[in-house]
């Protein structure tokens, strides 16, 4: 595909955004509207992550939420490709905001409301992300308190998807996954995602991961029997964030609080 190129009869290929193993991104012009959007066009043939690709696009169709990229169109270019549109955005992932530096406590708080809304929403339609992580959270114009979620691709349909944990593998990334997906012996529910976001509060405020290692092995130990994180020094009054989860509405799914912590040294920076 090249500049110039018009997709499906409405996207103007402007150039290339990146490209990896699954295929390239593409910026371009929808030109029923007139603005940006990046055009994801699948060129592997592998069909798992032909599943995926076409997971992430049924998932996204569904989803309407100022915090979860947005789906604008799916279907299969002239050259028989299948392709994705969704909004374009511009700024940084968290990851990459969290390998230069932390974030202030109230900007962590405010992106962890916003990313939960976000999961709220998808889990009321039964979508259980699974891999919640600072690489799957962008932060558009690299602001924090204004994030998009991103990469349903292995997301579960809970209410219709039982074959893709039906094996037991683990799917997910290591540092930030659920007790239940790191034993690879239960179905991950909403709660997982939860879990998720919770260690990636951790980290966007101790400086460190929650659950880090030097092996895989090291990781998941962490998470299925070692203690749980707390956060003590350098924060104000000598107090931890909790995050408590409670019914999968948006509105109560998620509240922050502070609660004072026994511990008398945290994470070191």
């Amino acid at each position: 595909m090249h500049a110039g190129q018009v997709v499906a009869a409405r996207f103007h290929i402007e150039g290339v955004a990146g490209a990896g193993a699954m295929g390239t991104v593409y910026w371009a012009i929808d030109e029923t509207t007139g603005g940006p959007v990046a055009v994801k066009v699948l060129h592997t043939t592998d069909a798992r992550l032909a599943e995926r690709f076409v997971r992430e696009a049924d998932i996204l169709q569904r989803l309407d939420h100022p915090h979860i990229v947005r789906w604008v169109a799916t279907g299969l270019t002239e050259a028989g490709q299948r392709f994705l549109a969704m909004e374009w955005l511009l700024g940084e992932d968290l990851g990459v905001r969290l390998k230069r530096e932390g974030l202030e406590v109230h900007h962590a708080i405010s992106l962890a409301r916003k990313v939960a809304s976000g999961l709220g929403a998808a889990h009321e339609l039964g979508i259980v992300h699974r891999d919640i992580k600072p690489g799957n959270l962008f932060l558009v114009g690299g602001d924090p308190t204004d994030p998009r979620i991103l990469d349903f691709g292995v997301a579960r349909l809970t209410d219709r998807d039982q074959r893709m944990t039906a094996t037991g593998a683990a799917l997910g990334t290591p540092a930030y996954m659920s007790p239940e997906q790191a034993g690879g012996g239960q179905q991950p529910d909403a709660r997982a995602d939860v879990f998720s976001l919770g260690a990636v509060l951790y980290e966007c405020i101790a400086g460190q991961m929650a659950f880090g290692g030097d092996t895989l092995v090291d990781v998941l130990t962490k998470i299925l029997f070692g203690d749980t994180p707390r956060l003590a020094k350098g924060l104000e009054n000598n107090k931890s964030i909790t995050l408590t989860s409670g019914r999968s509405r948006e509105s109560d799914l998620w509240s922050a609080s502070w609660r004072p912590t026994e511990q008398a040294n945290g994470p070191k920076k």
